[in-house]
């Protein structure tokens, strides 16, 4: 019916199975401007929707960015749904070993990390959206923002120990010094239906426990639109 349609369901087997994710990163990579979808998210215990970005180093990177060699990478979670009454948005940054056990590095301390927003769970679509400037970077639910980062300061230290909340650390500096760069590159978007489940999240609640009766969950999207401000950024397409 005109809309993205991600279902997550439970087979006759009782097996679960999560959709392809939808990404933009080999045909679309932009940078700044206004970012909107039009939703209906399937707000269930136990399922992890989400619309979120990823930066690359270069526009034609085609390589997975989080082993992209050498360069941090800024992650944008316009939102996550981590429960069924609860839109969650933050900021992240990946250093570039990672793969090699590396932290993550979330924005800037735990109190202002994952700032959220309870939408109604009414069956209706709904407007989410990010701005990303030079500058900042906001999240807007149905018009409303809920979130903003600065974006040109270094984060800062939360504690003496450099550790903040659930062990993550906050102030890890890419190896050319240049601290907050990777929400300068241009970035791609991603589209998520996932579930949570032992041996893809470490979430407390898992879709098997937590939401025994789970049948499916449909994210619909009606609509993603790009604008831009004229002078200030620019698409790349392939």
């Amino acid at each position: 019916d005109g809309n993205l349609k991600l279902t997550a369901y439970k087979d006759a087997d009782g097996n679960y199975h999560s959709p392809t994710s939808v990404v933009t990163q080999n045909t679309m990579n932009f940078k700044y401007g206004y970012v909107e979808i039009r939703a209906k998210l399937p707000l269930q215990v136990g399922v992890w929707s989400s619309f979120w970005a990823k930066s690359v180093a270069d526009k034609s990177d085609v390589k997975s960015v989080v082993s992209t060699d050498n360069h941090v990478v800024g992650e944008v979670d316009i939102f996550e749904v981590f429960d069924r009454n609860r839109v969650c948005g933050n900021i992240i940054k990946w250093d570039p070993n990672v793969l090699e056990g590396e932290t993550t590095t979330w924005y800037p301390t735990a109190m202002n990390t994952a700032q959220c927003v309870v939408p109604p769970d009414d069956g209706l679509f709904h407007i989410y959206a990010y701005e990303w400037t030079p500058t900042e970077i906001k999240f807007y639910y149905d018009g409303v923002m809920y979130a903003r980062f600065d974006i040109t300061e270094p984060w800062l230290n939360p504690g003496e120990d450099g550790k903040g909340k659930e062990g993550y650390e906050y102030n890890i500096k890419d190896e050319t010094g240049s601290d907050m760069s990777c929400y300068q590159d241009p970035q791609y978007l991603i589209f998520n239906n996932h579930l949570f489940y032992e041996d893809v999240s470490n979430a407390n609640t898992h879709i098997n426990i937590s939401n025994p009766d789970f049948e499916s969950a449909d994210y619909l999207i009606d609509y993603c639109r790009v604008y831009q401000l004229e002078g200030q950024g620019e698409i790349y397409t392939k």
